[in-house]
């Protein structure tokens, strides 16, 4: 009878999955970023503050600078890869790219919390996150380039690309700062709609037959 109860709790107290200890370290390691900032921050506070061992944490990642570009991927770069993804080959027209800004945009607004820390944490050059961005900057600026050039543009500036995914990404962080109502939403996708718009046209309609410069 014992055993059999303690069998019974054993299989009450079986330990979570992968993934459920993953959120849990994820979401302890936000609130401490949120406070602290990532370099303030050791695995082992992110342990005691997720209730987990150190092996489970190395079973969800493999360092902190993984768990952070996990934070990036699933708040921002998940989205925008996947629309970069739909980018080689196609024509692009305005209601497209419309349709695609706002998928962008709601999606980062639905972890508008870990946008936030990544937009924050990247303006430290001492902070994983900045490379992360970057590396992420670098990834869009690829296939951009590719699809220009593949319209008959000049190759165009890599600062210019990356400065769209930048400046649009400030565009997100802004609407998140004004609170996310239905104004600042509204406001941030036509807004990035223009910003796209006026950037992507100039360089197809300035590199044709022109010289324009190579950044790398």
């Amino acid at each position: 009878m014992v055993a059999k109860k303690r069998e019974e709790d054993g299989r009450r107290k079986k330990r979570p999955g992968v993934e459920v200890q993953r959120e849990h370290v994820l979401a302890a390691a936000v609130d401490l970023f949120v406070v602290h900032g990532s370099g303030a921050v050791s695995i082992s506070q992110i342990c005691e503050r997720a209730g987990v061992s150190r092996p489970t944490f190395y079973r969800c990642f493999a360092n902190k600078e993984a768990l952070i570009d996990t934070i990036y991927e699933s708040a921002v770069q998940g989205p925008v890869r996947a629309v970069l993804a739909e980018l080689p080959g196609r024509v692009v027209d305005r209601e497209w790219t419309r349709e695609v800004i706002s998928r962008v945009l709601d999606a980062i607004f639905a972890r508008a919390r870990l946008a936030e820390l990544i937009y924050v944490e990247s303006r430290d050059p001492a902070s994983p996150a900045a490379a992360i961005v970057d590396a992420a900057y670098e990834e869009a600026a690829n296939v951009l380039e590719a699809w220009l050039l593949a319209r008959g543009a000049a190759r165009p500036s890599r600062l210019v690309l990356k400065a769209l995914m930048a400046a649009s990404q400030w565009i997100a962080h802004d609407a998140i700062r004004a609170g996310l109502t239905a104004d600042a939403r509204t406001a941030a996708k036509l807004a990035t709609l223009q910003l796209t718009e006026v950037m992507l046209g100039g360089l197809q309609r300035g590199g044709r037959g022109s010289t324009a410069a190579s950044s790398t």
